[in-house]
């Protein structure tokens, strides 16, 4: 089974960016950054068109791990979203999605 309290695999990595604006942490895998989140709010996400159920656990593992579980991706009918700690669903349509928590 898959941990997902913490951001750890196989060709993962995590960098934090620090500069004028503030922290950034960036999740990496496979040479992809898959999941960053600038200051405690602004995430991107981005498959770099691997829609694969590795890709989205990386993603959920830097949801736990750096955002306190406050957004979750998943897959429904082939089509992929994204949970927010309210409710509010967003659709994860094309390789990339950028959003507030």
């Amino acid at each position: 089974m898959t941990k997902l309290d913490r951001f750890q695999g196989v060709a993962t990595s995590v960098r934090k960016l620090e500069g004028s604006w503030g922290k950034t942490f960036v999740g990496t895998y496979q040479l992809t950054d898959v999941a960053s989140v600038e200051n405690d709010s602004k995430v991107h996400l981005n498959t770099g068109g691997w829609f694969t159920r590795t890709t989205k656990v990386r993603m959920n593992q830097f949801a736990n791990h750096f955002c306190n579980g406050k957004f979750s991706v998943y897959q429904k009918n082939y089509c992929w979203f994204v949970r927010l700690a309210d409710g509010k669903e967003i659709p994860f349509s094309g390789n990339t999605l950028d959003f507030e928590l």
